[in-house]
């Protein structure tokens, strides 16, 4: 084999290494988040009230923030929300800047359900989101109390974007 081709043919070989490897980087980032975690990117409004959460998709993970408007119409942060994936366990790290000094408090869900659980929490004790199997625009939150008579807190969200 003349040089020449043998050039042609190392540089050919290194491009198609090199975009291999990004096609399976970047397929990664996005294949080990399961497709129900997906469906949370985007905004959603709550129904009876005006708060709203969003969602996006960064470095194999989902970043939360939660927001409430005053009666003034300002727009407040209160919470930010980190949800990641591995070895089929869901992690929900939740921030909320008024509790807990400053600190995230972690929910774990192990059987691969958007059910996260703290039992050393105060409040709440667990964080459900379910999917409306009619829409992709609806979603529910459920946060339980620790008192087992308690109905949990119920938050209606329609998707906006």
């Amino acid at each position: 084999m003349p040089k020449k081709q043998i050039k042609t043919t190392s540089i050919r070989l290194k491009l198609a290494v090199t975009f291999s490897l990004l096609f399976l980087v970047n397929g990664t980032s996005i294949s080990q988040l399961p497709k129900k975690a997906l469906k949370l990117i985007g905004t959603w409004q709550h129904v009876h009230d005006q708060g709203f959460e969003t969602w996006r998709l960064e470095d194999n993970q989902l970043l939360g923030e939660a927001y409430r408007v005053t009666h003034l119409g300002d727009t407040v942060k209160i919470e930010t929300m980190k949800l990641t994936y591995t070895a089929k366990t869901y992690q929900l790290l939740v921030t909320v800047f008024d509790q807990n000094d400053g600190r995230a408090i972690r929910f774990v869900s192990k059987k691969n359900r958007f059910m996260f659980e703290n039992s050393n929490h105060d409040f709440p004790k667990a964080i459900v989101y379910k999917f409306s199997c009619w829409s992709r625009n609806k979603m529910e939150a459920y946060l339980y109390h620790p008192h087992k008579d308690k109905l949990p807190h119920h938050i209606k969200f329609r998707k906006v974007n």
